[in-house]
C-alpha cells in the first residue's frame, strides 16, 4: 500500500467501532509492536488458501458466539416483557419494537455465521418465562 501502513489501516478500522474481526496478512515478520496493534489474527506470507480460509473459519466462530451472548442478552429482556405485558401495549411502543429488530437481525447474522446456530438460538426458546 504505497500511502497507508497496514498498521494505520488496522487503527483506522477499529476507530469505525465495527463488529467485526480482522485478520492481518502481511510480509512483515512479526515483533513485539504487535501487542499494541488491533487485529484478531495474524498470518505471514506466503500463506497457502487453507491457511486463510482456516482462519476466517475460526474468526466467525468466533464472531458468531460474541454475537450469541449479545443475542441472549436481548431475546432476554424480549422475552420477559413480552410475557408480563399485554399485546396492545408492546405493538407500536417505539423500543420495543428496536428491541425485536435487533434481535432479527442478530439471528440472522449469527446464522450466516455459524452454520449450528439454529439449534443453539432454539435453546433460548426453550426457557419458560410466563409470569408467576
Amino acid at each position: 500500500m504505497p500511502d497507508q501502513s497496514g498498521d494505520d489501516i488496522l487503527r483506522e478500522l477499529r476507530d469505525y467501532n465495527l463488529h467485526t474481526k480482522i485478520i492481518m496478512v502481511t510480509a512483515i515478520d512479526p515483533g513485539l509492536e504487535l501487542l499494541d496493534l488491533p487485529f484478531d489474527d495474524y498470518l505471514c506470507k506466503p500463506v497457502d488458501r487453507e491457511d486463510i480460509r482456516a482462519a476466517v473459519d475460526q474468526q466467525c466462530q468466533v464472531l458468531a458466539y460474541e454475537l450469541i451472548g449479545e443475542y441472549f442478552g436481548i431475546e432476554s429482556k424480549r422475552a420477559v416483557i413480552a410475557a408480563e405485558l399485554p399485546q396492545d401495549r408492546l405493538k407500536n411502543h417505539e423500543k420495543f419494537s428496536a428491541l425485536n429488530e435487533q434481535a432479527t437481525n442478530l439471528q440472522d447474522r449469527i446464522s450466516r455465521l455459524l452454520p449450528d446456530a439454529k439449534e443453539l438460538l432454539d435453546t433460548f426458546s426453550g426457557i419458560e418465562r410466563e409470569a408467576y
